[in-house]
């Protein structure tokens, strides 16, 4: 955890680098989505940004399994507040309400 930790910002920028990649690569496909090239060039233009496309997910950081635990601990943080915040004061408010209506008016 320590090694993926003290590496956490040459990670960041060859993810961010990746992310930029593959959205250029996104919008060469829309380029060619909207192209009035003939079906035969279409198709090679298409081969090749799709081989571009596995290359760069090939060359991208899949995420680590530190990254897997540091978000479940995360989800579980939230709920936990969730619960705290919001589900013991209603739990907590049903007597008081229950009262209040069975005051005589």
């Amino acid at each position: 955890m320590l090694v993926a930790n003290s590496k956490y910002g040459a990670r960041a920028k060859q993810m961010e680098s990746s992310y930029k990649q593959i959205q250029c690569i996104s919008m060469k496909f829309e380029r060619l989505r909207h192209s009035s090239l003939s079906v035969p060039d279409l198709e090679r233009a298409l081969d090749s940004v799709q081989s571009e496309y596995f290359g760069a997910l090939e060359s991208s950081e899949n995420h680590l399994h530190v990254d897997h635990k540091r978000m479940l601990k995360k989800q579980e943080h939230v709920r936990g507040a969730a619960y705290t915040f919001f589900l013991v004061p209603a739990l907590l408010l049903i007597p008081f309400v229950l009262w209040l209506f069975e005051q005589p008016v």
